[in-house]
């Protein structure tokens, strides 16, 4: 694996790691965060073969996103990240704080448009748009704390900022200076009709009641911390024929906004609101249909209009009347009998040619899909031959370490000069427990040399990793952090990158 050039390299990246091809990516993801001791969410994997990403997700296997034995990639890192949910609570409580305050302070912002008269109070039509906006953005962050469920859990931390932007900016200053303006430039200065401001009343609730129901439908689409895809179905999911209906009564809802105020910054917003939901819309269809194919509804479009256009360009090609089909077919007819027979017979060779290439070509990837195929098969057995015997030899290190560490380090140190019957009376049990010191080196040594090495995660102190360490138990370490390998009972060995044996060790755990 290699760290991409785009950011500083990642401090301690492994050059090699290893998982089995039935794992999932998020094993991948784990393995590498905790090698290199960074966060999870900062890791982006793409393949060298053809720079394609693969996804942090459980759903799928390794060999599914199209990695195999010795598969290089190339690991990122995004920067410094902020979660999704952090995100959205911010950026929708920019007009929350924003309309109120502004609403409030009208006497001290606006000037009175009639100095000879007291200052003229807020209309129906200015207060019921303040109303509607609270509404909605309040809901936003119920939504956001007991609703909605994320498939990533960060995002760039720059991404705050523009988020923010657009709804403090846009949705808050932008609509509330000119909403609750006493001015006569302001549409809210004016009462209007109270059939219109029910009609908004209406569309408003209509619009967030489906808003609603849409999401609740999301949200069982996917469990709780889980990145799972379905089909969205039943509810307004069922009777809208659109990809996105949130997206759809969203629009709604903010139409009955612009109804109760009819305030051009409110129509801004909109514009801009409806232009990115689209964008969206469009990107969801094209991910549903390439992920579930034929399953996805045909008749799902990202907007009515687009449906409506199709629906009058089929009817209008089906009412082409019979009497031009068969002027078509007959004129179609007598140019194919003109055709000179030379001409079919090239044209009869050509597909025979194309066709025979194509059948070339895909014999020759077949073969050598076989041949990388083989090769790895083949490298594999040579890595891991010696799997089940090492298994079996492990065990007579341990044996060894068990004899050597039962000897009593005073009986085998070397004594005084002094003390001529003591190196006489230990000699020989000196010399037993050299000679087994110098077998378990260079027994070791020769595993070393065929891919077998022992190694004890409570040296470096690392972070413990299932995928690596079997915990035993666990234990307060004063001066520790939680997760740190204190303690090893027992020793690990790896094969060629492969945990041989995964060592027994005791775990930090402070709290």
């Amino acid at each position: 694996m290699a760290p991409s050039a785009t950011r500083k390299p990642i401090k301690n990246l492994p050059q090699e790691t290893y998982v089995k091809l039935d794992d999932n990516p998020h094993d991948l993801y784990l393995r590498i965060a905790a090698k290199s001791r960074f966060p999870i969410n900062r890791l982006r994997i793409t393949k060298a073969s053809d720079g394609g990403a693969i996804p942090n997700a459980r759903n799928v296997t390794v060999e599914d996103v199209g990695l195999f034995e010795q598969s290089t990639v190339f690991v990122k890192d995004l920067g410094p990240q902020i979660a999704w949910r952090t995100v959205f609570l911010i950026e929708y409580l920019g007009p929350i704080l924003i309309h109120p305050l502004i609403f409030g302070l009208r006497q001290t912002i606006y000037r009175n448009p009639d100095r000879a008269a007291e200052f003229p109070p807020p209309t129906r039509s200015a207060q019921l748009s303040l109303a509607f906006i609270l509404l909605h953005f309040i809901k936003r962050e119920l939504e956001t704390l007991y609703v909605h469920r994320f498939s990533a859990a960060t995002m760039p931390l720059f991404n705050i900022f523009k988020n923010s932007a657009h709804y403090w900016l846009l949705a808050g200053l932008n609509i509330a200076l000119f909403t609750y303006s006493p001015a006569a430039y302001s549409p809210t200065s004016h009462e209007a009709p109270d059939w219109w401001l029910a009609l908004a009343a209406t569309l408003f609730t209509v619009g967030e009641l489906g808003n609603l129901s849409a999401h609740l439908t999301l949200k069982n689409l996917r469990t709780e911390g889980g990145k799972e895809r379905g089909i969205p179905s039943g509810g307004f999911f069922s009777l809208v024929p659109v990809t996105c209906p949130n997206y759809f009564f969203e629009t709604i809802a903010w139409l009955g906004i612009w109804a109760a105020n009819r305030s051009l910054s409110t129509a801004v917003f909109l514009v801009f609101a409806f232009y990115q939901m689209a964008v969206w819309a469009r990107k969801k269809e094209k991910r549903y249909r390439a992920e579930f194919g034929h399953k996805y509804p045909r008749n799902r479009l990202p907007q009515p209009a687009r449906a409506r256009i199709l629906a009058r360009w089929y009817s209008s090609t089906a009412e082409v009347p019979k009497q031009e089909e068969g002027r078509e077919d007959q004129s179609s007819s007598t140019d194919a009998e003109k055709e000179d027979p030379a001409k079919k017979q090239m044209e009869a060779k050509d597909r025979e040619i194309i066709d025979l290439k194509d059948k070339y070509l895909r014999s020759v990837a077949e073969f050598r899909t076989l041949q990388d195929r083989s090769r790895r098969e083949q490298q594999a057995a040579r890595d891991f031959a010696l799997q089940k015997f090492a298994k079996d030899l492990i065990e007579s290190i341990d044996n060894l370490d068990l004899a050597l560490a039962n000897v009593p380090a005073d009986k085998v140190a070397k004594p005084a000069s002094d003390d001529a019957n003591a190196d006489d009376r230990y000699k020989e049990l000196r010399e037993l427990h050299g000679g087994l010191q110098m077998t378990s080196s260079v027994l070791l040594n020769t595993l070393r040399r065929h891919g077998i090495e022992r190694f004890d995660p409570s040296e470096n102190g690392d972070t413990f990793d299932p995928n690596l360490h079997e915990a035993t138990f666990q234990a307060p370490q004063p001066g520790k952090e939680d997760g740190t390998v204190f303690h090893t009972v027992q020793k690990g060995f790896m094969l060629n990158g492969r945990v041989l044996r995964a060592p027994k060790v005791g775990v930090v755990k402070n709290a």
